[in-house]
């Protein structure tokens, strides 16, 4: 669920967000397929599992009750657990490449190797 924060009372919503996470159980994620909205957008997408549709109810939730934060049409929108790569930061010339670096495989093991880093 997008939405804005005061930069000033960015200390909170980390702290919130803690101790919401602090609260759950560790689960895996399974990256499936690379999928782009051309040409600015590169995500992976995640398998989706109960165990992941559980946390996001959850932190929608807490979202509502503890940040007090609401969007009326959210309910209305699909869960569709992803990654994004790139956004719109992606300058179009560079799109074809990374695009074509993603399918190859490329992106993906350079992926994987960062995120196992942290």
């Amino acid at each position: 669920m997008p939405f804005e924060w005061k930069e000033d009372k960015e200390e909170m919503l980390i702290s919130k967000l803690e101790n919401f996470l602090q609260s759950q159980k560790a689960c895996s994620i399974c990256f499936k397929n690379f999928g782009c909205f051309s040409p600015r957008v590169i995500f992976v997408d995640i398998e989706k599992t109960e165990t992941l549709k559980v946390l996001q109810a959850d932190l929608q939730r807490f979202c509502k009750q503890e940040l007090k934060l609401f969007n009326a049409n959210y309910m209305e929108l699909p869960f569709n657990p992803h990654l994004t790569v790139a956004f719109r930061d992606l300058k179009k010339p560079a799109f074809k490449m990374a695009w074509k670096n993603s399918v190859k495989g490329n992106l993906r093991e350079s992926l994987v190797q960062r995120l196992l880093r942290c």
